[in-house]
């Protein structure tokens, strides 16, 4: 079968890169075609052994994700949001229109790569797709302290 995950951002040693990398690996070892695609890659820094020998495919935005970030009043929070949002949606829809047209599956990493998932099963019915999350919407974990 031929497989694409898609992630926003491989920059960091965090827990969503330590999730998709070896969920590809461990496809890849049962013999699927893997193909991982992301809007940014720090491949040097980022689990080097775990993305040896991947084929991961950067579809880089229009500008850097993490320049959105930083608001400190009300507004400029409310603004933030909102271009963060149009950025994200940019993201995913540049993954989208990159993506090879012969998946089975489309597995989707995190917050808005969701979007590719829907915008490739409109075009193509017969596609599988998956939508895995290490922060899931509404999550909420109670601490004593």
């Amino acid at each position: 079968m031929k497989i694409a995950l898609t992630h926003f951002t491989l920059t960091t040693e965090s827990g969503d890169t330590k999730m998709v990398l070896p969920i590809a690996q461990g496809l890849k070892k049962l013999g699927h075609t893997v193909i991982v695609y992301c809007s940014e890659l720090n491949s040097g820094a980022s689990f080097p052994r775990l993305n040896r020998g991947l084929d991961i495919r950067v579809v880089a935005p229009s500008r850097p994700l993490s320049s959105v970030l930083g608001a400190a009043g009300a507004v400029s929070k409310i603004l933030e949001r909102i271009k963060r949002i149009r950025l994200y949606n940019d993201a995913a829809k540049r993954i989208w229109k990159a993506l090879d047209k012969d998946f089975d599956y489309i597995i989707c990493e995190n917050d808005y790569t969701y979007k590719v998932g829907d915008w490739y099963k409109q075009a193509r019915p017969n596609v599988r797709v998956l939508w895995i999350m290490n922060n899931p919407p509404f999550f909420h974990s109670p601490k004593r302290n």
